[in-house]
């Protein structure tokens, strides 16, 4: 009978989800987007980003620029890096749509390539190879000593006939949420890199306009208080310069009160509870077993009892992470390390608890022995 029972704790431990042993990164990146390289023939007089929370893993970014350009012309006025959108990356001039294009390795493989007067972009010499001798990634260098390899799918361009003067660009597409689920619930937060603004040619004023109306709570950002609305509705930033190197929105979905409840339960507290449930019911039986019949020497309710409850009192740990997984929802973070681990500790919590309910019991017979000796006497 024992061996039986071994046998299913061995079972039931084998059936305890794997994905608790899931330790990849945490960390899921999204869409990485900026502003745009700009030729050095271009001036950019305004920068206007409006972002809308399309839910809490999507948001759509349209960002309208006005340029004055120094020549007329075919010409490619703008360079965009947009990597891993949702939805198709649209741009539009002067409110004619326009057909992007992916680099072609030719353009930067001569010294006259098209994007030489992307001041310190390209450059010949800086050119990066694969191991199979293919270029597939070129290094475009912000300034003299600083520079970052993109892969050329990622890059984006167009050419136009522009002529001398004023023109509107608008970019539109939807991007993916940057995730982090190394918490409980997972954290979202929108990012938008403005580093590259630092080497445009000219830099005039920029609005940032957030959009939060679908998301049901609370929004923080590394852009300080709105100039104007707030950040639970529509907010607006204006600068005349660069506030950050980038544009990071965080927000993580609200849960139910009985998910936060269990949270701050926490699985040792879950724990901690059912445990003293499952020891007080063993002690009740050990009591009345013993009571029922005091000259017996080991009841099986001691030996059963102190191989399976430790093995419950593990288990439930290991299952109160998806407990409160299963409180939040599908925004769960869902890394909880190698929780079945645990398990480990079997061998040291069955002995341990089996020598204290021994004891137990043993103190329960004599105490029982010695009163039916008395009323024996009587």
């Amino acid at each position: 009978m024992i061996k039986n029972i071994l046998h299913i704790l061995f079972f039931l431990t084998i059936l305890t989800r794997v994905c608790y042993g899931n330790m990849a990164s945490p960390i899921t990146e999204g869409t990485l987007a900026g502003s745009p390289l700009t030729s050095s023939d271009i001036n950019i007089l305004n920068e206007k980003i409006y972002i809308k929370a399309i839910d809490y893993q999507n948001a759509k970014f349209v960002i309208d620029y006005k340029i004055k350009t120094d020549k007329s012309g075919t010409q490619i006025p703008l360079l965009f890096y947009a990597k891993d959108f949702k939805d198709n990356f649209n741009v539009w001039v002067d409110g004619i749509s326009v057909n992007l294009q992916q680099i072609p390795d030719e353009l930067i493989s001569t010294k006259d390539t098209k994007f030489q007067n992307f001041s310190e972009s390209f450059n010949r010499e800086n050119k990066n190879e694969n191991e199979s001798g293919n270029s597939e990634s070129v290094m475009i260098y912000w300034d003299k000593n600083y520079g970052i390899r993109y892969n050329l799918n990622d890059l984006k361009y167009f050419e136009l006939d522009l002529s001398e003067g004023e023109h509107s660009i608008r970019v539109e597409y939807v991007a993916f949420a940057r995730s982090d689920r190394s918490g409980w619930v997972k954290d979202y937060s929108v990012l938008y890199s403005l580093y590259p603004a630092k080497f445009w040619k000219s830099f005039g004023t920029l609005e940032i306009i957030f959009d939060a109306e679908n998301l049901k709570t609370e929004v923080t950002t590394n852009l300080g208080n709105p100039s104007n609305g707030n950040l639970s509705g529509v907010a607006i930033w204006n600068f005349d310069k660069l506030p950050s190197e980038y544009i990071k929105i965080n927000y993580t979905p609200p849960i139910s009160e009985f998910a936060n409840l269990l949270i701050a339960i926490d699985p040792i507290g879950i724990t901690l509870i059912f445990a003293i449930l499952l020891v007080a019911v063993h002690l009740i039986l050990i009591f009345y077993r013993r009571k029922k019949n005091p000259s017996q020497k080991i009841p099986w309710i001691v030996i059963i009892g102190s191989l399976i409850i430790p093995f419950l009192i593990l288990y439930i740990y290991i299952m109160s992470f998806e407990i409160i997984d299963s409180a939040i929802g599908i925004e769960a973070g869902n890394y909880h390390g190698y929780t079945i681990l645990s398990m480990a500790l079997y061998p040291i919590f069955m002995p341990v608890y089996f020598i204290l309910m021994f004891l137990l019991d043993y103190f329960l017979k004599k105490s029982f022995l010695k009163i039916k000796e008395q009323k024996n006497l009587n």
